[in-house]
């Protein structure tokens, strides 16, 4: 065989063996993989069936506990009914911790009818134990057991009135697994309990002991905002005072929780200098919506705080309230408010976070901003307006434009207190026009239709 075919025989069957040698690997490669996976698997599998078998343990001793406790007993520490349980302990067995938490409640049976035709509420009691435990095979689902313990011989009153508490959404949807925390310090055992709401979105607890706005009741959950009573003593005249349970009768409260959302806020400077981040920006948020009235008879908002932007004129709002909030600039800031993106005030929807420009221009002691926009609330760009007292004319401008953080917006510095007249057109839409009294910052809305002719 000549020499130059003896080297291609060669060349090739390395070639051959080196593909070979390759495919051979990732074979290897993925059967080790597996293997590993494999062996993960089992090894989560036989590690939660060990830790799930202690906490189903650590259940049935508690409930064996309570089976084994007089009915006069049966009950948690500062719940309702009041008891000797703990609401919640953390019992270590081999190094892992497990929470075992218990709640205790009346149940008012239907078998002999409900409150208010049924005049003793208190028919027994319902024992709930879960335990749940963290780590590297942490409980995905708690270990659940329930029981119901009657009392000896015919049912007997415990006194107290049947507290409700509904938790729902701003849409009137219930909100399951809401945690809902009651105090109540006036009687005697003090209440401090921690309970749950149902699939319904509700928790019922009769034989509460009565009492007149002594309920403090407050509803949370992750990822949601929260809401609860105010005493006398916090808000003068709050619209949603600390309960009151009167002997015999149902109490039933409604509390309205959201998801929470961010707000990002960025701080700008003038049009003229085409809008630079400008940072520590005083500026007041407030919201809608109402906890009460002062002793002045002025409301009380839930959210009403003075910001200042951070660098770079950025400011982030974590875990805010879904709610209508206005801006403004306070009174002796060195800038006035020239605009905002959205326009002042803007809506917040649950779980929608919202970014909010906010444009200032240097302070004059007399100042008009005038906001253009559309039937729907959306900003008219390029909107021609003026503004005039008889018998002279002022001003005339235009709306910034769509893309600009004042859009819709158009600023008018350096005025005498007055009243003016304002007028807004541009093709398309009929005239509006409407009248501002300005004294400090001030600001008209007008809203412009669209012409069908």
């Amino acid at each position: 065989m000549p020499a130059r075919d003896i080297k291609t025989v060669l060349t090739s069957t390395k070639g051959f063996t080196l593909v070979e040698t390759l495919v051979s690997l990732a074979l290897l490669l993925m059967f080790f993989t597996a293997i590993a996976t494999i062996f993960e698997m089992v090894t989560n599998i036989v590690g939660e069936s060990r830790l799930k078998t202690i906490g189903t343990s650590l259940a049935v001793e508690k409930i064996e506990l309570v089976r084994n406790l007089s009915y006069a007993d049966l009950g948690t520490i500062g719940g309702i009914p009041s008891g000797v349980l703990e609401q919640s302990e953390v019992i270590n067995v081999s190094g892992q911790d497990f929470t075992v938490a218990t709640t205790v409640i009346y149940i008012d049976d239907p078998f002999d009818n409900q409150l208010p035709d049924d005049p003793i509420s208190t028919d027994y009691k319902r024992v709930r134990v879960s335990v749940s435990w963290g780590g590297v095979f942490a409980s995905r689902v708690p270990v659940t057991l329930t029981t119901d313990v009657v009392p000896d011989g015919l049912e007997t009153s415990e006194g107290g009135g049947t507290l409700i508490i509904n938790v729902i959404n701003s849409s009137g949807e219930a909100v399951s697994n809401a945690s809902v925390s009651i105090e109540n310090t006036s009687v005697d055992p003090q209440i401090d309990l921690a309970i749950t709401t149902n699939n319904q979105g509700e928790t019922i607890l009769p034989g509460a002991p009565a009492c007149s706005d002594c309920y403090r009741i407050e509803v949370t959950k992750d990822g949601y905002t929260r809401d609860r009573t105010y005493s006398l003593t916090e808000i003068a005249n709050p619209l949603k005072p600390d309960a009151t349970v009167i002997e015999g009768e149902i109490t039933s409260l409604t509390f309205t929780i959201d998801e929470s959302v961010s707000i990002h806020v960025e701080t700008r400077g003038p049009k003229s200098s085409n809008y630079p981040p400008f940072a520590g920006v005083q500026f007041r948020l407030q919201g809608s919506k109402l906890l009460g009235t002062d002793e002045f008879d002025e409301p009380v908002y839930k959210y009403d705080e003075t910001l200042s932007s951070g660098p770079g004129g950025i400011l982030n709002l974590p875990e805010m309230e879904p709610d209508v909030y206005e801006v403004w600039i306070p009174e002796g800031s060195s800038v006035d408010l020239a605009g905002t993106s959205p326009i002042s005030p803007f809506v917040v929807l649950p779980g929608l976070d919202k970014n909010l420009l906010i444009v200032t221009s240097p302070a004059t002691p007399n100042n008009l901003l005038v906001i253009v926009q559309n039937l729907e609330g959306t900003p008219i760009s390029s909107a021609l307006t003026s503004i005039s007292k008889a018998p002279a004319f002022i001003a005339s401008g235009s709306t910034s434009i769509a893309g600009e953080p004042d859009n819709g917006h158009i600023f008018y510095p350096n005025l005498t207190t007055d009243t003016y007249e304002v007028i807004a057109s541009k093709s398309g839409y009929i005239t509006a026009t409407g009248s501002a009294l300005v004294s400090g910052d001030s600001k008209i809305l007008l809203q412009m239709e669209v012409n069908e002719e």
